[in-house]
């Protein structure tokens, strides 16, 4: 059975052997062609004809960051364009579910850094503009990958000026996840046009 638990936007897997994870992943990972046969899932364009592309992919990519390590994200297990397609979801899960500073605080922060790269890669220019203003939080603008490191800086960043991240966060639902309104900047449209120029590439490596 599939228990998922949320950290803040990041699905985490629990009370899962390796086989039935596999088995489950399997499963899922399978594509109905025009004899009848089916298919694995393989390449980002194996998606595409899903309803829901970027939400068929994300669930998949979790379960393999998370095969058989439901407490870290093995990202060296995807292909490097769902490397920068996985950062960019947990950023935006992170950003819908506490804004700017729970993204520092949970283990999303750790890839700050690599969060950065993803939106710049997919075109995300208003979120390049938030996180880089809000990477001011840390030394020379580098989060340590050590969440309780960074959470010290973070928090005592805060105590000092309470606003500047609330004010990123602010811009983020107003600019990209406008509820009433047509967003500037549809992440989840950059992800699908991103899934579209790399149709070719491996999920897995």
């Amino acid at each position: 059975m599939l228990l998922p638990i949320w950290e803040s936007g990041c699905t985490i897997l629990t009370g899962l052997t390796l086989e039935s994870l596999e088995r489950e992943r399997r499963a899922r990972l399978t594509l109905a062609t025009e004899d009848g046969l089916t298919m694995e899932r393989r390449t980002l364009g194996d998606y595409l004809s899903n309803d829901e592309p970027a939400a068929a992919l994300w669930v998949d990519m979790v379960k393999i960051v998370h095969r058989d390590s439901p407490n870290e994200a093995h990202t060296e297990r995807l292909g490097p364009a769902c490397q920068t397609l996985f950062y960019v979801g947990c950023f935006q899960g992170e950003l819908i579910n506490g804004g700017v500073s729970q993204f520092f605080s949970n283990s999303a922060g750790n890839c700050a850094l690599e969060t950065l790269a993803a939106l710049r890669q997919i075109g995300a220019k208003i979120c390049v503009e938030i996180l880089e203003q809000a990477l001011v939080v840390f030394p020379e603008g580098a989060p340590p990958k050590d969440r309780q490191k960074r959470c010290e800086l973070l928090f005592a960043f805060e105590e000092r000026d309470p606003e500047l991240l609330e004010q990123l966060s602010r811009v983020y639902y107003k600019r990209v996840d406008a509820m009433d309104s047509v967003p500037e900047e549809d992440l989840t449209a950059l992800q699908l046009a991103f899934m579209r120029a790399h149709a070719a590439e491996l999920v897995e490596t």
